[in-house]
């Protein structure tokens, strides 16, 4: 973990300094050689594109974020094994809280890395088609052959690692919730040998299997950041819903967690690629997790009213002297920066 950690870092850094050198490039072919030229006629110049605020008609409306893309933050922050083996690398807890809110920090920095050359592109490549090649053309239109080469060195790296981090996630959760109690059910001798190797035949088999399944993502008409929400919200949202639920309370039964997790699943399924509703898939992340939560709830009341889990969730072992005393004041100026650049990407700022 610790090994994915620095190598993320070092990705993490390069990819900071590419994404400093696309709008330089950028703004000095859009200005014929003037860079502040360029500046100045990507604000002034259809500036209906500087809108952050989503409308029904988006891939992602405004009023999602209140919704189920909320929820799904709050999943990928705080249950997704890729993120919490990255704080779990940590030398302690103060370290951990640092990290993670530097991370937050460089999520708001995400807008220079994506948004922007997308900006850059309906000027520079006003109609290429489809939108999933828009950026390597912009890289082989701005940039000299030396940093192409260092734009493709950086995207492989960075998709190598995150597939790497994924894999073993993938392992870990394979091990330790299906082979592990598989073997403990059969009163079998856990052999850690065996256990490794298994998980690596399993990666195998998960590796193999995405190789398939990829090509398919060409077909995702909606653009690929849109079709792997989609996706994936099929698995992260239904585990969110239960671990949510077995956090807050101790009565929520092991085999209404079950039922709820396949329940949240078919539905979501259901819903999404059978009927295909008008609902938008981030809404829809909402009601399910509201109607599946509370068919949970009533379910454990009603079969089992009496149950109390033994296991109890509390912030143990950890004394508040170990804590980052900076926490609250970073946290709450980075929840008004990322108000501030809603604000002024808006109709209320300098959009259209």
């Amino acid at each position: 973990m610790k090994l994915i950690s620095l190598s993320d870092m070092g990705l993490g850094l390069c990819l900071f300094i590419l994404a400093v050198l696309i709008p330089i490039f950028a703004f000095w072919q859009l200005g014929n050689g003037d860079i502040w030229a360029g500046v100045l006629q990507l604000f002034h110049d259809k500036r209906d594109h500087l809108n952050a605020v989503g409308s029904k008609q988006d891939a992602v409306p405004f009023s999602t974020l209140f919704t189920g893309m909320l929820l799904i933050n709050f999943y990928y922050w705080g249950m997704e094994p890729y993120i919490a083996q990255q704080a779990l690398s940590a030398k302690n807890l103060k370290e951990a809280q640092k990290g993670m809110t530097l991370a937050a920090g460089g999520k708001l920095l995400m807008p220079l890395l994506i948004n922007l050359p997308g900006l850059l592109a309906v000027h520079l490549l006003p109609h290429v088609q489809p939108t999933a090649s828009v950026f390597p053309k912009l890289i082989v239109l701005i940039f000299p052959d030396v940093l192409i080469g260092f734009s493709l060195a950086l995207v492989f790296g960075a998709a190598m690692t995150t597939y790497t981090a994924g894999l073993q996630s993938c392992g870990s959760l394979f091990i330790f919730n299906i082979y592990k109690p598989y073997l403990e059910y059969k009163k079998r001798d856990l052999n850690e040998k065996e256990l490794v190797r298994k998980g690596k035949l399993f990666e195998l088999i998960i590796s193999i299997s995405a190789m398939f399944i990829a090509p398919f993502i060409l077909f995702a008409h909606d653009g690929f950041y849109t079709y792997l929400q989609t996706v994936s919200g099929l698995f992260n949202m239904p585990i969110f819903t239960i671990m949510i639920l077995g956090i807050l309370s101790r009565r929520v039964t092991p085999r209404m967690a079950q039922i709820g997790l396949f329940l949240y699943m078919f539905s979501y399924f259901l819903l999404v690629f059978v009927w295909k509703t008008e609902l938008h898939y981030l809404h829809l992340f909402a009601l399910l997790f509201i109607a599946v939560a509370l068919v949970i709830w009533s379910g454990s009341k009603l079969s089992q009213p009496n149950y109390l889990s033994v296991y109890q969730f509390e912030f143990s072992g950890q004394d508040k002297g170990s804590y980052w005393k900076g926490r609250y004041g970073v946290g709450t100026f980075l929840i008004l920066l990322m108000i501030v650049i809603y604000f002024v990407f808006s109709p209320l700022g300098i959009a259209q």
